[in-house]
């Protein structure tokens, strides 16, 4: 994996993806403020984002 510059990793914003296939990254590893609050958001985004791509198994 490549980091920028500053030592951050770099994401998709609009998920959180990282250019390894099923990787996140949250918090204070990527670029924006570094507060809790906004990893909570990232971390929500991410999560949401991986339940998306988890195949559909119907419940028996």
């Amino acid at each position: 994996m490549t980091l920028t510059d500053s030592g951050e990793i770099p994401v998709d914003r609009s998920h959180q993806t990282t250019g390894v296939p099923g990787l996140y990254a949250i918090g204070d590893v990527v670029s924006g403020l570094n507060q809790i609050s906004v990893a909570a958001g990232q971390a929500a985004v991410a999560a949401l984002h991986a339940h998306s791509q988890l195949p559909f198994v119907s419940r028996r």
